[in-house]
């Protein structure tokens, strides 16, 4: 919060210089120190007891996933009194009113096959307000609360349930439990052991695994305070965040709240259904029209590309060659014996040109990739009579595959003296404005790390080579 009110203190006051805008003053100072703090780490217990609770399986939301460039944004703005009003008449806070409503929206798109399931949201919970700490680093956590519906279901029921679920959920020993359950995992030593680079892998998969009794995420972020000085020149504030499902988010500014709805699913039945709830709760309600530059026109282009890649090496390479050497077999032996390991061989090396095209961007994982699918050609082939298409196809197309992208991809970068080569552990290419005589170069560096930093893991170690007269060594 102490971020955001400083970015819109300091955009304001250089876009209205006469406006004489007074600075926000926080109610103490905090050193640095302070705002680099682990929280985890220091709030963390070995004695707290692990959490033992299973969780079913939830609903999940079905239908085809929008890439994350075209996901879906939904905003509506209401009135922060009616909300407010209509939570003190029910009896419970207005996070728990929105939860309410936010399940019986799902509730409402339930495939049959799935109406045993519980709808679950992810509430991710400020652990600030239970253990003190003034640290921007990332101190939060989360409670899951969910509701097994019926055809006999009404809002009610599941309002004092969520009411009750808050009540339990948000306590301090639960909450230290759940965050000394985050952190046991991390200070296991055989855990630490293994590099990021595999070990990532294998949280992703912890993750999804995590994920499965989760519907959707609702965030509130909560009221948004400035000067009475700044509301001139403030509309409103709105926020929404990336998903891999549906997400809400909302946050208040005056007598406005803006829920903003962020979804990979193109059906958007749900938000429909939460802005008609509204309606039958008499909360007065808007949606908010945003138009954002440029939005999805990348991924057309990314779309179309990569469909002329595909269609020009899917039929020729794979199809075609595998036709003709189906052919050749069969009018020579009068059955099809080679043509299954030549086939094998042209799938293979398919699969490593679409691997190099699509993780071009990325040359470690694109290496990594190409070797891992030339490792399987090659124990495929060994086991099934060592033909030697493993070696004499795959591994040679492999390996012509990758550089050919690379160069591709190369060719589309900006060249110059302003061009600083990164070499780091995702092959990064940062650049800077070398080109102008008065640049400080501090500031060139700095720019650099920062682009590079900002794509990396905090805690990665890496060599960052400064291909320029002068910063020829590398820098730890």
């Amino acid at each position: 919060m102490h971020f955001l009110q400083e970015l819109v203190q300091d955009y304001l006051i250089l876009a209205h210089p006469q406006a004489d805008l007074p600075q926000i003053e926080h109610a103490e100072e905090i050193t640095h120190g302070d705002k680099e703090e682990d929280s985890f780490s220091q709030y963390y217990s070995s004695d707290i007891p692990k959490d033992k609770e299973k969780k079913k399986a939830a609903v999940k939301l079905k239908g085809e996933k929008l890439v994350h460039s075209d996901m879906h944004v939904t905003e509506v703005a209401l009135s922060v009194k009616d909300i407010h009003r209509k939570a003190r008449s029910c009896g419970v806070s207005i996070t728990v009113l929105l939860t309410a409503m936010m399940l019986c929206s799902i509730r409402e798109e339930i495939p049959k096959n799935q109406q045993k399931r519980p709808v679950a949201l992810m509430i991710p919970v400020n652990l600030r307000n239970y253990f003190p700490s003034q640290s921007m680093t990332n101190f939060f956590g989360w409670i899951e609360v969910g509701y097994i519906f019926s055809d006999e279901t009404t809002f009610e029921d599941v309002l004092l349930s969520v009411k009750k679920q808050f009540e339990e959920e948000l306590v301090k020993e639960k909450i230290a439990m759940h965050m000394s359950g985050y952190v046991r995992i991390e200070k296991n030593p055989f855990v630490r052991a293994v590099p990021l680079e595999i070990k990532k892998y294998f949280l992703m998969i912890g993750a999804n695994l995590g994920s499965r009794s989760i519907t959707a995420v609702y965030s509130n972020i909560g009221i948004i305070r400035l000067p009475e000085e700044y509301k001139e020149y403030i509309q409103h504030f709105g926020i929404f965040a990336s998903t891999n499902s549906l997400q809400m988010c909302s946050c208040s500014y005056g007598d406005e709240m803006v829920l903003g709805f962020t979804s990979k699913i193109p059906d958007d039945s749900i938000q429909r259904n939460f802005q008609r709830m509204l309606g039958e709760e008499n909360v007065s309600h808007r949606e908010l029209k945003n138009e954002f530059p440029g939005y999805g026109e990348k991924h057309r282009l990314e779309k179309k590309e990569n469909q002329k890649v595909i269609q020009t090496f899917e039929l020729p390479v794979s199809g075609k060659l595998q036709v003709i050497c189906g052919m050749i077999n069969f009018m020579m032996a009068g059955v099809l014996n080679w043509f299954w390991f030549a086939g094998a061989g042209c799938a293979c090396a398919w699969l490593v040109v679409m691997v190099a095209y699509y993780k071009r961007r990325n040359i470690l994982k694109m290496k990594c990739a190409a070797l891992l699918i030339s490792v399987i050609a090659i124990l495929w082939d060994r086991f099934t009579g060592w033909k030697g298409w493993s070696v004499d196809f795959v591994i040679p197309f492999g390996i012509l595959a990758v550089q050919f992208f690379c160069s591709c991809d190369r060719k589309n970068k900006p060249s110059g003296k302003g061009r600083i080569s990164v070499l780091s552990c995702t092959g990064r290419n940062c650049r800077t404005d070398s080109d102008d005589i008065g640049l400080d170069w501090n500031r060139a560096v700095c720019r650099t790390f920062s682009n590079l930093c900002r794509n990396q893991f905090s805690d990665i170690g890496c060599t960052v080579y400064l291909l320029q007269e002068g910063y020829d060594e590398g820098v730890s």
